[in-house]
């Protein structure tokens, strides 16, 4: 008898302790990284995912292994690594995405109605990003010459995806419907001092959220981020006028070399105003071809404003104000913005909102929204890092269509989700 009321006390006791190695973050204290061997070099920037994360720029220009690498005392130019992230997201209708073939992209009549832009609902955990990396950066000193290639596979990479490298003409790309590899990032750089120039593929530079997951704090994106080209093929010149002031102009294609009706102009600035005010804009002028060389030429143009302010050593907000104009016969679009809120507890414990706001007019983009509806958008989010290797990024989200039913095949206009994701970085 007293054997079994041990052994079961031993195991309430273990279940118990099992959660404690997690929640013992909470109580750690806020000063000094436990993990991180380099905690003195990022400390003029409170990282919340590392030492790149994009509450330190408008525009984060590395990822985030560069966290791991300050911590050898010579840094190389030479820098490869990746990282892995899996999760799962369901919604409180149980609907999942169906998808069309060919490449179609999602269901307009499945699961969420296309306005989670880059995580499927499913009733299993997917594989939304294996990514892997190598480059040689720019010494910024003399002439010096590098680049980069990205390979991603996974569920994301099909918005990473370039007609004439990943899909071909009839819409096929390199894997399944659901997963596929994409080249995310494929360019040579050359460098004379502060100046720089880019040419191949590469990631759009607009915006304030990055498609890379280490480089974000939620697992989902925002409306916003989804409309804007994610990646483009053609010349990025960047100049560092100043320490806190750059300035970019780029040429780009949404093609890969098969369709030179698709050019668009990209230029923009990052400006580091204050030690805690920052502040990025960014344009985008161009064509969209349609596949029937007799329907007209799409003209469109986006730009792209944010503002991130470190309000004290713990509080962090960005603001994002985003416009795309498409002319096609009649002018139609959207705008809206997008805000976003971190705390940090401690060292390992950090707390997220984002709240955003997405006007249409004459044009939807979404399947069973009307073309003059908004949608309006929370997400409530948590990310535990208990190493410089690891992030677990658990997410609550509503969306709520103003006048349109998007969601539980066409039958609902809101939709109550949740999430969860790893991200192993290496």
């Amino acid at each position: 008898m007293k054997n079994i009321f041990w052994k079961n006390a031993l195991t309430a006791l273990a279940a118990l302790m099992l959660p404690a190695p997690a929640f013992a973050g909470l109580f750690q204290p806020q000063h000094g990284y436990l993990t991180d061997p380099c905690s003195a070099a990022v400390s003029a920037c409170d990282p919340i995912v590392s030492a790149c994360d994009p509450t330190c720029s408008p525009t984060p220009t590395c990822d985030a292994y560069a966290a791991a690498a300050c911590s050898s005392n010579t840094k190389s130019l030479w820098n490869y690594g990746g990282w892995i992230e899996t999760g799962g997201y369901v919604n409180a209708y149980g609907q999942d995405n169906r998808y069309l073939p060919n490449g179609g992209g999602f269901d307009p009549a499945s699961g969420n109605g296309q306005i989670l832009y880059n995580v499927d609902h499913n009733s299993y955990f997917q594989l939304n990003q294996a990514w892997a990396y190598l480059e040689k950066q720019l010494s910024g000193q003399g002439f010096d010459i590098g680049g980069r290639i990205d390979l991603a596979y996974g569920t994301d990479a099909r918005f990473l995806e370039m007609s004439g490298l990943e899909l071909n003409s009839n819409g096929d790309h390199w894997g399944g419907s659901d997963y596929s590899l994409a080249v995310a990032q494929l360019y040579a750089e050359i460098g004379l001092d502060k100046l720089s120039l880019k040419v191949g593929k590469f990631l759009s530079p607009l915006g304030y959220e990055s498609i890379q997951s280490p480089d974000r704090f939620f697992y989902s994106m925002s409306n916003v981020f989804a409309h804007p080209p994610t990646t483009l093929n053609g010349a990025v010149l960047s100049y560092q006028v100043s320490d806190n002031f750059s300035v970019y102009n780029a040429w780009g294609n949404t093609s890969f070399f098969n369709d030179s009706r698709n050019n668009a102009y990209v230029g923009g600035f990052n400006w580091q105003i204050a030690p805690r005010l920052g502040l990025g804009y960014g344009v985008i002028l161009g064509s969209n071809a349609h596949k029937n060389s007799n329907d007209p030429t799409t003209q469109y143009f986006i730009q792209s404003v944010v503002a991130n302010l470190q309000l004290t050593d713990r509080w962090n907000y960005v603001f994002e104000w985003t416009l795309e104009n498409d002319k096609d016969g009649n002018h139609s679009g959207y705008y809206g913005i997008n805000q976003e809120l971190f705390y940090k507890l401690n060292n390992h414990w950090n707390i997220g909102a984002r709240y955003e706001w997405l006007h249409f007019y004459n044009s939807s983009r979404y399947a069973n929204v009307i073309d003059t509806d908004s949608i309006n958008s929370l997400t409530l989010g948590l990310n535990w890092k208990p190493t410089n290797y690891f992030t677990l990024k658990p997410e609550i989200r509503y969306d709520n269509a103003k006048d349109s039913t998007p969601f539980n095949d066409g039958l609902k206009g809101h939709q109550l989700s949740f999430g969860l994701s790893g991200v192993v970085v290496f």
